[in-house]
Parts: structure tokens; sequence; C-alpha cells
């Protein structure tokens, strides 16, 4: 007579209790919640395309506007002054202002980070340019260690 023991895990047989040992292995399970996507923000991205594309325009016209006059920043803000309000600028004026606070931040966003904190993880452009360096150096000893001592060096 066998019948199942539910509180010992044994069974009976006969007279007496006997009982089973499993090893069960075990395992670590970690659940990772992942964020419920955001519905797409359409007006964000198309004022973030305008923004870039009016910027954009506008940093051409001044380019093309300063290379083709061969003027200095100085004359050419006194052009666009007084094309844009009609007036002659007494000097210092919001354009000189939104150029030192533009060419600041884009020297920041372009090199990657400010002092000692960086914007992303990528790589600024001088690594870039040092690392290609770097290789460039190793490929060369390289190449000139299997050349020592022979007749003619041309490089």
């Amino acid at each position: 007579m066998e019948a199942f023991l539910s509180a010992s895990n044994g069974f009976i047989v006969g007279n007496r209790i006997t009982s089973r040992i499993e090893s069960v292995p075990q395992s670590i399970m970690a659940q990772r919640s992942m964020p419920k996507p955001r519905p797409p923000r359409y007006l964000s991205a198309w004022l973030k395309t305008a923004a870039v594309c009016l910027i954009s325009f506008f940093g051409a016209a001044f380019a093309i506007m300063t290379f083709n006059n061969d003027v200095s920043v100085t004359d050419a803000f006194d052009q666009i002054y007084l094309l844009v309000t009609g007036t002659n600028s007494d000097g210092f004026t919001i354009l000189e202002i939104s150029y030192s606070i533009g060419l600041g931040l884009g020297i920041v966003v372009f090199f990657n980070h400010f002092a000692r904190w960086k914007i992303t993880t990528d790589p600024t452009p001088l690594e870039v340019e040092m690392r290609l360096y770097e290789e460039n150096v190793c490929k060369t000893l390289i190449q000139n260690a299997g050349r020592k001592e022979s007749g003619v060096d041309v490089s």
C-alpha cells in the first residue's frame, strides 16, 4: 500500500515511511522592468527640425555675407543690424551678445565636454584624431622595423 504524504514529501511503504530528496538546481532570475514607450512627440520633432533649418540658413547667410564682402565681423553686424532694424547700431547690440554665446556653446557641443564634464560618452573629435595618430605611428614603426639596415631607405 502506497500513499502520498504531501507534508513530508514521503511515501508509506508497508509500515515504514520513506522520503525522497530531490536536488533542484537553484536559478537566480533578475526581472528587469522596461519603461513603457512614450508616444511620439511630433510637435517637438518639428520644432527642433525648424530650429536647425533656421540656424543653418542664417548661419550660411552670415558666412556667405562675410566671405563675399571680406569684412570684419563688427562691420558685418553693423550691416545686418541696419538691414533688420533700419537704423544704425550704437556699437553693442544683441547680435554681438548672441554671437558670443552661440560661439561658446558651439565649441562646447562640438568638442563634447565642458571642463571635466562630458556631454555624451562619444569620443571627442580630438580623441578621434589622437587615436588615428597613434595607429599611424604604430603602423609606421612596424613598417620601419622591417626596413632597418636594408640598402636603400625611401620614405
